[in-house]
């Protein structure tokens, strides 16, 4: 009875804990471990310094994009030292001045755009170049019409042909 109950808890204890296959894997996975196929065989192997070397490798790639990104601050820096060059405030105010006048510049200038959009209705060279267009479609508007009449008279003269020659009525 012993043995049974023994057995029956030492194979649920063996189903319930992974297999060593899933243990070798996950390591594999996680570059632990190494695994190489030799013909029906699965080969695991891991060296001591091969995680150091790891390490390694990465701690040099982080200090290398460390000092890419203090190039890059200094760089941004400096930009920005440039940028504020000249921006000063003054003691009389004259650059709030200068801002204030360039806000009314730019308002009186949109102003100036809108007038000017409006004005281009009547602008002497868009009227000409209408005129020239209206033009040119009434002289197409009489061509046509020229050839509605041109067709209009044969086709009259046809039926007087017709009315002449009563056999060509048959066809």
């Amino acid at each position: 009875m012993l043995f049974q109950t023994l057995a029956r808890s030492l194979t649920h204890l063996l189903q319930s804990l992974p297999s060593v296959i899933d243990i070798n894997a996950a390591l594999v996975d996680d570059g632990l471990v190494d695994k190489d196929k030799i013909g029906g065989s699965n080969f695991f192997w891991s060296f001591p310094g091969k995680k150091d070397r790891q390490l390694q490798i990465e701690h040099e790639t982080t200090l290398t994009e460390i000092e890419c990104a203090k190039a890059r601050v200094a760089e941004a820096q400096s930009k920005l030292a440039d940028a504020k060059r000249g921006r000063e405030d003054d003691d009389d105010g004259s650059r709030a001045k200068k801002l204030a006048r360039m806000i009314e510049l730019e308002k009186e200038k949109k102003a100036k755009t809108a007038e000017l959009d409006s004005l281009k209705e009547n602008d002497p060279q868009a009227l000409a170049d209408l005129e020239k267009e209206l033009k040119l479609v009434t002289e197409a508007a009489h061509r046509w019409t020229d050839n509605i009449f041109t067709v209009r008279f044969l086709c009259s003269g046809l039926v007087l042909l017709l009315d002449d020659f009563p056999f060509l009525q048959v066809l």
